[in-house]
């Protein structure tokens, strides 16, 4: 029976390569145990994904394998656990081993959604080859409990890392959670950074209207200006003009007076 206007996977990249990965470690004999761990959170994903009733069958249901309704279910939990997922970050660790940082939230709601999607994450690092390249070969990944109320519980995600530590035993996997005192910090800081955000959305109105304000006082004595350039052009243009008699030889006529000076007066 289907649901009506509940949750769906997610085309694109992301689902194609939550499979691609999963398809990956199956084939893999030599990852079974692993294998074992991965299938086990999923599980209780999907298990999780059905209890909020917020699963809707394909419409071509019937004519998909049991195989395929599973990795169906599979990428309807981890849609619905991809948005508690709010940053991930590689974290400078030089001479170390190589470190990321995953900041999740509202941990208590879907705990082992948030952790089928945690897991396709160290697949994919385990992928890139993180483990060679770390320093001692065990990378780490901090997984940051940055939900907006203090006590949220994170008791469900702290036991699904447990299973993840025990399928990515080469990966040290640590939980942090946001004390009181960091929520406070954290939720002073987004209020100043509004408050400054509408500053400057303030100050920059301010200084439009005061521009506008200074234009429009300017305006009339730049429009007097302009009228006494005119007036000064027209008189230039109609001062009368007077003829001037031609220098005879051996005079010279100086431009101020108009005057025929002997050239001999000059020298």
């Amino acid at each position: 029976m289907k649901n009506k206007g509940q949750s769906v996977p997610r085309e694109g990249k992301d689902m194609s390569n939550f499979n691609d990965l999963y398809d990956h470690v199956a084939a893999d004999r030599t990852r079974a145990i692993q294998l074992l761990g991965i299938q086990d959170i999923r599980r209780k994903a999907i298990a999780e994904l059905l209890a909020a009733n917020a699963y809707t069958e394909p419409a071509n249901i019937d004519a998909m394998t049991e195989q395929e309704r599973e990795q169906h279910k599979a990428e309807a939990a981890y849609a619905l656990g991809r948005p508690h997922i709010l940053e991930v970050a590689q974290v400078p660790a030089p001479n170390s081993d190589e470190t990321y940082a995953m900041a999740v939230g509202a941990t208590s709601e879907h705990p082992n959604c948030i952790a089928l999607c945690i897991q396709t994450k160290l697949e994919e690092l385990y992928m890139s080859g993180i483990v060679e390249r770390s320093a001692t070969h065990h990378p780490r990944l901090f997984v940051v409990a940055a939900n907006d109320a203090p006590d949220e519980d994170v008791q469900g995600l702290s036991t699904a890392l447990d299973m993840l530590r025990v399928t990515y035993p080469d990966f040290q996997i640590v939980l942090n959670e946001r004390t009181p005192e960091q929520a406070m910090r954290a939720a002073l800081s987004d209020e100043l950074r509004d408050a400054l955000d509408a500053c400057k959305i303030n100050n920059s109105q301010e200084s439009r209207r005061r521009s506008r304000r200074g234009r429009r006082a300017a305006a009339p004595a730049v429009r007097q200006g302009a009228h006494e350039r005119r007036a000064h052009v027209l008189l230039r243009v109609h001062r009368p003009c007077t003829a001037r008699p031609v220098a005879q030889h051996g005079q010279r006529r100086t431009r101020r007076e108009g005057l025929h000076v002997p050239r001999a007066l000059l020298e």
